[in-house]
């Protein structure tokens, strides 16, 4: 496996410790890898939610990978770089045309949210991944959480996706060509800049307590897509974001 200019190139693992030793032999494997290719590992670890919801311990989870990719980019500035591929895409869609949110999330995972996070990977195939790794003599690690029916996503992929790509062969690539699409009819500046806010919409939302929900993102979407909208959000409470500041007429600010 060839890697170029090696100095330049840090890989980033986060250990939820979900799957406690298993998770642990994850990171090792990790750090092993990046010896062998001499590439500067950092693997940080972030304490398991202690709740009994799995769509807790899944929104959970995003968040604080969210955490650890932004204090990793300000450490080491650059462009951060995903492993999300194209079953990643098109479940993410498949799940917003089930959920009735495909309207203000058509585009699915996007490409790219800010000039400093990006998925390379959306149109390449697990099998295609999977492949290349054999090649250069390396087995993979399976996270068993994906198979996990506790998780809804996990019984899609192993309830609903064989049979629907039984049914559909050529399923995941229309999905994903759908969801790129979606994506291409939207400026970056759009992409970017809802990212941007909805960053803003989650620090403060966070900062009370609570957890950003999906009618959040819902109505940040349809917003910043509405044309001449004056970049306000009136929020319960007396908050009011908009655009570039806070603002609290209350004495909350």
């Amino acid at each position: 496996m060839r890697i170029g200019r090696r100095e330049r190139i840090r890989v980033l693992h986060v250990n939820h410790g979900w799957r406690g030793e298993a998770s642990d032999r994850d990171a090792a494997f990790v750090q092993n890898l990046g010896g062998e290719l001499g590439i500067p590992v950092d693997v940080r670890r972030v304490e398991p939610p202690q709740k009994s919801s799995s769509d807790s311990w899944e929104a959970d989870a995003r968040e604080k990978r969210k955490a650890v990719f932004s204090e990793a980019l300000s450490q080491f500035p650059g462009v951060l770089f995903t492993a999300h591929q194209s079953e990643d895409l098109a479940e993410t869609l498949l799940w917003r045309l089930c959920t009735g949110t495909a309207k203000t999330h058509g585009g699915g995972i996007l490409v790219r949210t800010s000039e400093s996070f990006v998925r390379p990977l959306l149109t390449c195939r697990r099998a295609e991944l999977e492949a290349f790794l054999e090649e250069e003599g390396v087995t993979p690690r399976i996270d068993s959480t994906n198979q996990d029916p506790r998780f809804l996503r996990a019984r899609m992929r192993t309830q609903l996706w064989p049979l629907l790509e039984e049914l559909f062969p050529r399923a995941v690539e229309h999905l994903v060509t759908l969801a790129l699409d979606a994506q291409s009819a939207l400026p970056a500046s759009d992409q970017e800049g809802e990212a941007h806010f909805g960053g803003i919409l989650q620090a403060m939302i966070s900062s009370i307590g609570a957890r950003p929900r999906r009618a959040h993102w819902d109505l940040l979407a349809e917003k910043n897509r509405t044309p001449n909208w004056s970049g306000i959000l009136e929020l319960p409470g007396g908050w009011r974001l908009s655009r570039g500041q806070r603002n609290n007429p209350g004495p909350q600010d």
